[in-house]
């Protein structure tokens, strides 16, 4: 029997790094019956690159975000991939798999199992509250990301009923024996994630190159409160403005400041299951992935330091970035 491998998120825990240090040593893993699949794909900016993301793979066959005939297409691709395949280990690193609902992972491990495959699953937890700013940030900002408002991506919180515990519950629900990690605690260990992992997949006889830097980091609080601002305005205006931020996000992502931090008065509402599900991790996972942090809060910062980053480099935006940025200042003020 072949036996996949299957890393499952959750978002914001070295995913991206994960993917790309798979995908730099993926010569050497096919050289050893280890298959890790990359495909391309065509940027904002019409750019053609290898994309390591595993997640849209997994949406494309097995979401029920993706239309059927979809679905049925792409499985039909990969079952005949994988039939020719002389590859004994499949290797897949999708962090959307965590946001699953019980159905698509079902879906998702019979197909696996009906190709001849034996399915051993991962998953990194990060302590709740770090994750929640990062994940917030991720949404807002994320250069490949949704590009929500903030109140967007609370409300997929109320869909989801909660933060971290339902995506466990419906991931540990299909996949029982799935090894859980706790993301903070990997940080602390030599190698780190990537170590991690290799000793997870048992790849450490391969000789890996594991120097893949740390990529997706969380941008400045001044970059994600903008950005948000940019996503409101576009529910308004129309998509143009949303995209041509977009376009030059990589301008924004050179302002380094303070990462993106949730303010009490924006959390406040959901303390309480915040709380609550930092408290059921403890309790069912252990200590190392309780969060004796949920309570803190940074002071509020100015606009003032972005704002002489942004009229240092206003030649290189967009006079409608420009004009969003001279409302954005008013409004903060």
């Amino acid at each position: 029997m072949k036996t996949l491998l299957m890393f499952c998120g959750l978002h914001k825990t070295g995913s991206t790094t994960l993917q790309k240090a798979l995908s730099l040593n993926s010569e050497v893993l096919a050289e050893n019956s280890i298959d890790y699949l990359t495909f391309t794909l065509k940027g904002l900016s019409g750019k053609i690159y290898k994309d390591t993301n595993h997640s849209r793979l997994m949406l494309m066959l097995f979401s029920a975000r993706s239309p059927a005939e979809v679905r049925r297409k792409e499985r039909d691709k990969l079952a005949a991939y994988l039939q020719k395949s002389s590859g004994q280990t499949l290797l897949i690193t999708a962090e959307e798999i965590s946001r699953f609902d019980n159905n698509e992972l079902a879906d998702c491990k019979r197909f696996f199992v009906e190709q001849g495959y034996d399915i051993h699953t991962a998953l990194f937890v990060r302590k709740i509250r770090a994750w929640v700013d990062s994940i917030v940030a991720q949404r807002i900002a994320g250069y490949r990301g949704p590009n929500w408002t903030r109140d967007q991506v609370f409300a997929e919180f109320v869909r989801q009923r909660g933060f971290v515990k339902p995506l466990l519950q419906n991931v540990t629900s299909v996949f029982p024996d799935i090894d859980l990690f706790s993301f903070d605690a990997l940080l602390q260990q030599p190698g780190g994630l990537l170590a991690a992992f290799v000793n997870w997949a048992q790849l450490r006889e391969l000789n890996l190159k594991l120097d893949a830097e740390s990529t997706n980091e969380r941008v400045a609080d001044a970059v994600v409160r903008f950005a948000d601002f940019v996503h409101r305005e576009t529910l308004v205006n129309g998509a143009a403005i949303k995209n041509q931020f977009l376009m030059e996000h990589d301008i924004f992502a050179k302002f380094k400041a303070r990462k993106f931090h949730l303010r009490q008065s924006e959390l406040q509402k959901y303390l309480p299951i915040l709380r609550a599900e930092n408290n059921w991790l403890g309790e069912t996972y252990g200590d190392e992935f309780f969060d004796s942090q949920i309570d803190y809060f940074h002071e509020e910062l100015g606009c003032t330091e972005f704002q002489n980053f942004t009229e240092a480099c206003a030649s290189e935006l967009s006079l409608s970035t420009q004009k969003l940025l001279a409302q954005y200042f008013k409004s903060a003020a």
